[in-house]
């Protein structure tokens, strides 16, 4: 394949074709399609390559199957129910490829590399930002709509909390929640920070240090950043809503908001990338939508670290660099430590943070 025709693959279909090759073994090897299998005319199919292309076809453009069935020739039924079928066996792999951090040592390298990253840019003890996404359902049933699915955004939607760090690497998914669901609701039932929230976590157990202009605080327990719209957990560490517009407290919730704005990030690449999760999908069942969510999440994570986002050693960080003035980074960077003395580290709570 030329470098003409490996850019117009990769333009179709959001991965190279090395990748497409891996998952095409990945089929094989596992027994997700059956080689043996017969069409009509007692002839052995060989449309296997056809049925992957057409489900990543669909989660790049969000076209139908009847598009699809356009293009290859092969019935939309079969593309449909090879779609559900790939991206349910795709995402019990998850575990692989989306998880947090866990007590392992080759956890430790990516853990020191999240560390860095935030504590470069004055959050240290952060590790991850959260948030919910609302992804359409056209096939919602009409008497689900008003009670359980219409929610905020006006439209039948189902939603999904989702952890990323600093270079939009995904690291937790929750279970599928209907659209009428707020995140302070779905965040209770998200095991990654419920389980840091009540220390069960290897990550509630770490200890990180503050450096203050007297001393050195030594925390228990990693933090997330996330939105105004959380409850006001200490390891969920949220802007301050008011304060001095031209204060320490209102200069430090500006920095917050920016470095927040990487779970934001996240959700546009994914619905840039795969156009399934911006249009309005037509499957019929949520536990789909979840499969091919969760499907998403993990081909981004693997084309991350097919561009070398992830390289631990790698220096180079201008795609994930905040521009801020040098005077009010350092202001941030203070009050930043100063704010986490008074939370984190067992002093004074303040309003914004409190169990």
């Amino acid at each position: 394949m030329n470098t003409w025709e490996a850019r117009l693959f990769g333009k179709n279909f959001r991965l190279p074709f090395d990748i497409f090759l891996k998952l095409y073994d990945m089929t094989i090897s596992n027994g997700w399609y059956d080689p043996h299998r017969k069409d009509c005319t007692n002839l052995l199919c060989k449309d296997l390559e056809l049925l992957l292309l057409g489900v990543l076809y669909t989660l790049a453009t969000g076209a139908s199957h009847l598009y699809v069935y356009i293009q290859t020739d092969i019935s939309k039924e079969v593309h449909k129910i090879f779609f559900i079928h790939w991206t349910s066996k795709f995402a019990e792999k998850k575990d692989e490829y989306v998880y947090i951090l866990r007590e392992e040592e080759e956890d430790d390298d990516q853990l020191q590399r999240i560390l860095n990253d935030y504590s470069s840019i004055g959050f240290p003890g952060c590790i991850v930002s959260v948030d919910c996404v609302h992804i359409g359902w056209n096939q919602c049933p009409a008497y689900h709509q008003k009670n359980i699915f219409k929610g905020s955004k006006g439209y039948p939607s189902v939603v999904f909390e989702v952890v990323s760090d600093h270079r939009r690497k995904i690291l937790s998914i929750s279970y599928l929640h209907p659209g009428t669901r707020n995140d302070k609701h779905i965040v209770k039932f998200d095991a990654a920070v419920s389980n840091l929230h009540d220390r069960n976590s290897f990550l509630g157990r770490q200890e990180w240090n503050v450096l203050t202009v007297e001393s050195s605080i030594t925390c228990k327990g990693y933090y997330f950043i996330c939105d105004g719209g959380y409850l006001r957990w200490p390891v969920l560490i949220c802007p301050i809503k008011y304060g001095n517009e031209h204060g320490k407290e209102r200069a430090w919730g500006m920095m917050v908001e920016s470095v927040r704005k990487d779970i934001e990030c996240t959700f546009g690449i994914l619905k840039s990338r795969w156009l399934f999760l911006k249009n309005w999908n037509n499957l019929s069942r949520p536990e789909h939508i979840e499969n091919a969510f969760t499907s998403c999440c993990m081909l981004h994570n693997i084309l991350l670290e097919s561009d070398g986002y992830l390289d631990c050693e790698s220096s180079d960080t201008q795609h994930i660099a905040h521009t801020v003035r040098g005077d009010c980074m350092e202001l941030h960077v203070t009050s930043h430590r100063n704010f986490l003395n008074e939370t984190v580290a067992g002093g004074k709570q303040s309003q914004w943070c409190v169990e």
